[in-house]
């Protein structure tokens, strides 16, 4: 590697940071403080956005990207909650407490599919889905796409579908040896017990095996697993199964988001009812609105309190405005129940009955845990219930429709005769049929019939089932929206259209709607076996929309509950331990205490470098770990630590699986150990934090304890010398990085360090983590030199920065300086 460093932005910050992660796509930088906020900040150190913690005091356990960049996912210790946050909008699309609910060490998202789409092997697996006809939509490719419901919508839940046309699983790492996985970070789809230590680092993936290493024996020594599953490396199942779920969950986004519109456009009509009718009430008794208003469509006369209402608190326009209103209500319910209720249920009657389809395949369905259809069957015959609910409620809606508007019809007019303006005789005239219109429509708004029902519903008010009884995603607090619109309904005592307004809450219809003069429901009440017949959907009549619309999350949730079940019982583990394979150096410390510091990378062959340090931080030691075929080792078969145990039909699928032997080469550098050249000036040197930076380099942020200054070294570690040594000799510093340290940071004493090859990028923290300093690692010479002599020539000046950024930090002009580092003489050192 050569090239030079250079200062791009520093900053000194109000609130400590804890935890910096780079993106792998963008130059975005992630930082999490100690007040539990997280930002996203360019390299210019432009806050992008800024999301709060979801309760005061809590803190940030960990940072992961997604392996394309678009999403964030952040966990917090204390609420034991896991959020997705979109960095376009920073809106959080998903979140859910995390299983198990202790401390989590690290975190990983990782992409399972092969990174080279062209290998053929790699399109039999179809573990990316390039074929057009068989696009991922929610929809599925025969059912046209879902009407758009508003703006917000489509920018939060809308986003979940980027997500779900490559497998990626992101990993969470315990204290208590454990790893849970999240299918596309959403969906937790079993738990690994791996071993009784600490989960240090988790990484691998893109078609070749999950590395993990953990810290045991009181984190005194370092074991590395190497985990591999048939049904995520060569089977299509669970991403199958992963996508369908991913597409319901949005379904169901959809469909609370529907019910709460509906539950809105429904609070509206009664609003404008109150503010205009109920007034009229003030004083008197339940009902006097109502019985007036019959009175005068039988006998003709009105009170002389009604006439006033209607003249001067109603009147002629006020009573136009209100009809139109309710006009325009009433028209986006139906709208909403006929393009998307319907709409988004036969979705849900899709996906699930290609499920259904894959339970009844068998094969690698099964063994994931998708092998009972009965769930599916009880799941798909909720959602056509849910259907037959909403053709119901379109009846229901009509009818209404129809008495409202000869009740203001029929209203106006006697308006008009108060006024003694000119009626058309056809408009006096009230057909039997307008007169049973209005006569329902009195009786269904009368507050006084309406009371008893009312202090039923008070009591009987809950919240909306929740999808996953242990996770709180963002449909949720949809659903939760849902049930305060209606419960507020349910607790009024002014105005209540009853025949509409019951479908709304959760309890059985007061007024059911009669199948009385329909041949279909009188043939199935004569044919008890028709009737039970599964093809024949059943209608329960005394069910509002929202008791069957809970029926379908239920139903929904039961399906997912096993459908990952069989996961773990498939994943093949192989360890090995970390140790010294001879004692010619016994006099050094080689204990991995909780002070010492690790950090590990998977090359583009499948091998794992691992490198760590003593407790000191003096040796640094940098393992390769290597697996191959062999014909005899033990394997571990994981047990499913979940509630389900083993099933034994799936024990001997992969007994035909190739069996793995790991070994390892290590190499250690003693910072110590220095050459001539390092005692001209007194140097003490210690590593205090390290990275990877590539498959090819590794990146070392070393302290000098004597001036206390730090540097930070990029060392090669694909020499083949490195690894050839048979006899654990250990290098010195000096013959990788020359006869000479790097220039060490001007202005900072730095204590962390995150790198990141892809993106050439580097961040360091300050001892007291207030300070913070971006760099550009990979700078043409030609550049660098330029930027020196600009330096030079102001070398007592502070430049200002080009740009002022608006942020909550405290900013200050710094001063750019190069640190420059030329690694080209480490190759000739080793050679």
């Amino acid at each position: 590697m050569s090239g030079t460093i250079r200062q791009l932005e520093e900053r000194q910050l109000a609130t400590e940071v804890t935890i910096m992660r780079w993106s792998p796509k963008m130059d975005l930088l992630a930082v999490a403080n100690k007040k539990g906020e997280v930002s996203l900040h360019r390299l210019t150190w432009q806050r992008v956005w800024l999301v709060s913690p979801p309760e005061e005091s809590e803190t940030i356990s960990n940072l992961s990207w997604h392996p394309e960049g678009k999403l964030l996912a952040v966990s917090y210790d204390n609420t034991k909650v896991l959020h997705l946050i979109d960095i376009e909008n920073k809106n959080i699309i998903h979140k859910q407490k995390y299983k198990p609910n202790n401390h989590i060490t690290c975190m990983s998202w990782l992409s399972l599919s092969q990174q080279d789409s062209s290998n053929d092997n790699f399109k039999q697996l179809n573990l990316q889905i390039n074929d057009e006809k068989s696009s991922i939509t929610p929809t599925g490719p025969y059912l046209p796409p879902l009407p758009s419901l508003n703006h917000t919508f489509t920018q939060e839940s809308g986003r979940k579908e980027f997500s779900v046309k490559s497998l990626d699983i992101l990993f969470l790492g315990h204290e208590t040896g454990e790893i849970s996985m999240y299918v596309f970070g959403m969906f937790y789809c079993g738990k690994l017990k791996i071993c009784d230590g600490v989960v240090s680092e988790i990484t691998g993936g893109c078609g070749n095996p999950i590395w993990v290493s953990c810290r045991v024996n009181d984190s005194k020594t370092i074991k590395v697993y190497r985990l591999s599953c048939s049904l995520l490396e060569s089977s299509r199942a669970f991403l199958k199964i992963a996508q369908m779920q991913a597409q319901i969950d949005y379904l169901m986004d959809y469909l609370s988001q529907t019910l709460m519109a509906i539950s809105e456009a429904w609070e509206t009509i009664l609003l404008e009812m109150d503010e205009k009718l109920t007034r009229y009430e003030d004083n008197e008794p339940l009902g006097t609105l109502a019985a007036d208003f019959l009175e005068l469509l039988m006998i003709g006369i009105s009170s002389s309190k009604l006439a006033s209402f209607l003249l001067h608190d109603l009147s002629d326009k006020g009573l136009k405005k209100l009809a139109h209103s309710i006009d325009i209500c009433y028209g986006n319910i139906q709208k909403l129940v006929m393009k998307h209720l319907n709409s988004v249920g036969m979705a849900l009657a899709y996906q699930l009955g290609e499920m259904q389809g894959m339970a009844r395949f068998g094969g690698d369905y099964k063994a994931l845990g998708l092998e009972n259809d009965k769930q599916l069957t009880m799941a798909l015959h909720a959602v056509e219930t849910f259907l037959a609910k909403s053709s119901e409620i379109e009846q229901v809606i009509d009818q209404s429709m129809k008495e409202y508007k000869s009740f203001f019809r029929w209203l106006y007019v006697e308006i008009a005769k108060l006024t003694d303006e000119k009626i058309q005789q056809d408009a006096s005239k009230i057909s039997q049929q307008e007169l049973t219109f209005i006569a329902e429509f009195l009786l269904n708004f009368d507050t006084s019939k309406n009371t008893k029902a009312n202090d039923t519903m008070n009591q009987s008010a809950s919240t909306l089932t929740i999808i996953d009884n242990t996770n709180a995603s963002t449909s949720n607090s949809n659903n939760n929206d849902i049930d305060n619109n209606n419960s507020s309904t349910g607790r009024r005592k002014g105005v209540n259209l009853e025949k509409l307004g019951q479908y709304l809450r959760r309890e059985p219809l007061k007024i059911p709607l009669s199948v009385e003069g329909s041949e279909w429901g009188a043939m199935l009440q004569e044919n008890k076996c028709l009737l039970e017949h599964p093809l024949i959907i059943k209608q329960n009549l005394n069910m509002s929309l929202l008791q069957s619309y809970d029926a379908v999350v239920d139903a929904i949730d039961k399906v997912f509950l096993d459908a990952y079940k069989g996961l773990v019982n498939h994943f093949k583990n192989n360890s090995i331990e970390l140790t010294n394979k001879s004692h010619k150096n016994d006099n050094i410390n080689y204990d991995h205490n909780h002070d010492s510091i690790s950090s590990q990378i998977v090359d583009d062959n499948g091998e794992l470098f691992l490198a760590t340090t003593d407790s000191n931080g003096k040796i640094l030691k940098i393992f390769k770990i290597e697996a191959y075929e062999c014909d005899d080792v033990y394997r571990e078969d994981y047990d499913n630590d979940d509630d389900d145990d083993d099933d034994d039909d799936d024990d001997d699928d992969d007994d035909g699986d190739e069996k793995v032997e790991m070994d390892f080469k290590v190499a250690m550098v003693d910072l110590d150990n220095r050459q001539d050249s390092f005692s001209k000036t007194s140097t003490d040197l210690k590593i205090v934090d390290l990275q990877f930076y590539s498959t090819s380099y590794l990146s070392l942020l070393v302290l000098n304890t004597n001036n206390n200054t730090t540097c930070l070294i990029q060392l090669p570690i694909k020499e083949d010398k490195l690894f050839d040594n048979t006899d654990e000799i250990i290098y010195s510093i000096n013959d990788f990085i020359g006869s000479n340290l790097p220039k060490s940071f001007n202005g900072i004493t730095a204590n962390k360090i995150v790198v990141s090859g892809q993106r050439k990028v580097a961040a360091v923290l300050s001892e007291n983590n207030r300070k913070i300093r971006l760099l550009e690692t990979e700078v043409e010479p030609d550049e660098d030199d330029d930027d020196e002599e600009d330096e030079d020539d102001d070398n007592n000046d502070n430049i200002n920065l080009s740009k002022s950024i608006k942020s909550d930090d405290v900013d200050f002009n710094d001063t750019r300086e190069d640190v420059s580092m030329d690694m080209s003489s480490a190759h000739e050192n080793l050679l």
